[in-house]
């Protein structure tokens, strides 16, 4: 996988010179395959056709809207070829990999019915989403946050595919029984979140472009401690959609929030309604928790999702 000296080094490109060199081999007529390429060609402000993205071409069995099966997984079921997740990626496997799952899916008369995700491991609980800036202390700051696990997990930090400015880290936590990992994903309990939605007019600007995170951060926090805000964007053009997420850290506090009339102020003297409420997120194998960016400084005590 990509490292920090790979990026970093005295091999490294900047953003032209990256651009410069994907157009040398890839020409209008290219076929181009990838798993989530279409991500790529985003980050690289580009756009291609034809193009073969496997990460879309196989459905995940789930009550879960857009969930997509890991590239691993995909190759331990439809080519019989098993991969342990937890391992760095390397490209040319990666390559590899999709070459081979586009020509099986090519090869067969109709499409592969969709499939189950894996079964979960009974003594493991899976992070996402830890703040970057723990950095060589994430390892350690795990095991303060989530007790009883095994010592020193890995972590390994992906970038977030719609903006590679953004690093998330992701680990495994490994416990000695079913039960004790239970007890620790019990611990903490969930923020709850409210669905906060709104109806662009024809032809203007859409809310969601005079909204910012902070104002709404403002009008909900009315209702108790708000600890995040996300206004989800279009993939390709970056438009913020009609709808947003406010995430409370109390369910009471996010329950009133739901029942009530919320205004978003945009001026002084303008405000915009929304409607909101509770969110379907969440549930007993899944959850979002608040934590302090530096647990080892209870004084700041601050929040990260």
């Amino acid at each position: 996988g990509l490292t920090r000296e790979m990026l970093t080094g005295p091999l490294a490109v900047d953003f032209d010179e990256a651009q410069r060199q994907i157009l040398r081999f890839l020409k209008p007529t290219s076929l181009l395959a990838g798993y989530f390429v279409t991500g790529d060609l985003e980050a690289l402000n580009m756009f291609h056709r034809p193009l073969i993205d496997v990460a879309h071409i196989f459905e995940v069995d789930s009550r879960k809207k857009h969930q997509h099966h890991s590239l691993r997984w995909m190759s331990e079921q439809l080519l019989g070829k098993a991969i342990d997740e937890h391992e760095p990626y390397d490209a040319v496997e990666t390559a590899q990999l999709v070459m081979k799952l586009a020509t099986y899916e090519a090869s067969r008369p109709t499409s592969t019915p969709k499939f189950e995700p894996p079964k979960e491991r009974p003594t493991e609980l899976l992070v996402k989403h830890i703040p970057y800036h723990w950095g060589d202390r994430a390892s350690g700051l795990l095991n303060v946050l989530c007790p009883g696990a095994a010592q020193n997990p890995v972590v390994r930090w992906r970038l977030n595919d719609s903006d590679p400015t953004d690093w998330r880290g992701e680990a495994v936590l490994v416990y000695p029984s079913q039960e004790l990992r239970d007890i620790a994903f019990q611990k903490r309990p969930a923020l709850t979140d409210v669905y906060v939605f709104w109806e662009d007019v024809p032809g203007a600007p859409p809310l969601g472009a005079l909204f910012t995170e902070s104002s709404m951060m403002r009008a909900f926090s009315e209702f108790g401690t708000v600890v995040n805000v996300r206004i989800p964007r279009k993939g390709a053009t970056r438009e913020p959609q009609s709808f947003a997420f406010v995430s409370f850290l109390s369910k009471d506090d996010a329950a009133e929030a739901s029942r009530s009339k919320v205004s978003i102020e945009i001026t002084p003297t303008w405000k915009a309604p929304v409607k909101a409420r509770l969110a379907k997120f969440g549930h007993t194998t899944d959850k979002r928790v608040a934590i302090e960016p530096d647990p080892e400084r209870e004084s700041e005590f601050l929040y990260d999702r």
